[in-house]
């Protein structure tokens, strides 16, 4: 569910139950590839809802497709039952072009057994993580760019689960183990 608010003057993008495209989509250590060249931490985030990516097309978001030619069932690691995907970019910023440190954006990760603040150094793990249950608090940043407006994102807060493999199958020593491995 995607939300517009307007806090303290700042506008606001909530993404409830958020999709996250996994790489080369994903990309929260900020490696540079052919995909990314500068090295920008960044990942995309699905809109699921066409009318939507329209609408945000419209405000000036660079609303990608992934453009489903075969009829597969997954892209970007998303279910995407066949259809085309739309998707945004969100940046996650720690300095500004100065090299001047930014307020970080506050992410926590939940696993089975603890609650983990991730910080600049540790956000590489989320790059191959199965994540579910994603909440993102985003800052709607409005630009001009080489004379062109455009609408940024920026992550200001996450909140997710990770999947933890040894918790969803177990382990064959485990007598917990919630499915039958053999």
């Amino acid at each position: 569910m995607f939300e517009f608010r307007e806090y303290k003057g700042r506008e606001l993008l909530i993404i409830k139950d958020a999709q996250l495209l996994s790489r080369p989509y994903r990309n929260f250590e900020g490696k540079t590839s052919d995909y990314n060249p500068t090295g920008t931490r960044e990942f995309g985030v699905v809109i699921e809802d066409p009318e939507l990516a329209q609408q945000m097309a419209e405000g000036l978001w660079n609303v990608k497709t992934i453009t489903n030619r075969d009829g597969r069932e997954f892209l970007g690691g998303i279910k995407c039952g066949g259809e085309d995907l739309h998707w945004i970019k969100i940046k996650v910023k720690y300095k500004d072009k100065r090299g001047e440190r930014l307020t970080p954006p506050n992410i926590l990760i939940r696993t089975e057994n603890n609650e983990q603040s991730f910080g600049e150094d540790d956000l590489k793990d989320l790059d191959g993580a199965d994540l579910m249950n994603v909440q993102l608090k985003i800052n709607v940043d409005h630009q001009v760019i080489n004379g062109k407006p455009i609408t940024i994102g920026y992550l200001s807060a996450m909140r997710a689960t990770m999947i933890d493999d040894d918790y969803w199958f177990g382990t064959p020593s485990d007598d917990s183990t919630p499915f039958d491995i053999e």
